[in-house]
């Protein structure tokens, strides 16, 4: 997206930097299960994984995953995420 927005080739960047929000409310993901929801307090801790979908092709069957970090998986246990720490 920012390549069609800015007109910039990113095709020789070093480093790629993504940024998400993460609908940690009792409204967004955990809707229904309000013992789910967690606090985010400095120094709380959560497990997170990422799984992007890197597929340059539209229309193909590729998937050319990117994984962190790299044990994680969708049927993985929460352990193979990272531990994420609250500021």
């Amino acid at each position: 997206m920012i390549e069609n927005i800015y007109g910039e080739d990113l095709s020789g960047c070093q480093v790629i930097v993504y940024e998400a929000k993460l609908p940690i409310t009792a409204e967004g993901a955990y809707k229904g299960d309000p013992n789910a929801v967690f606090g985010l307090e400095p120094g709380k801790r959560f497990w997170i994984g990422v799984m992007i979908d890197d597929n340059d092709d539209p229309g193909t069957d590729q998937q050319n995953f990117l994984l962190w970090p790299a044990t994680y998986g969708t049927f993985n246990p929460k352990e193979d995420g990272a531990i994420a720490v609250v500021e």
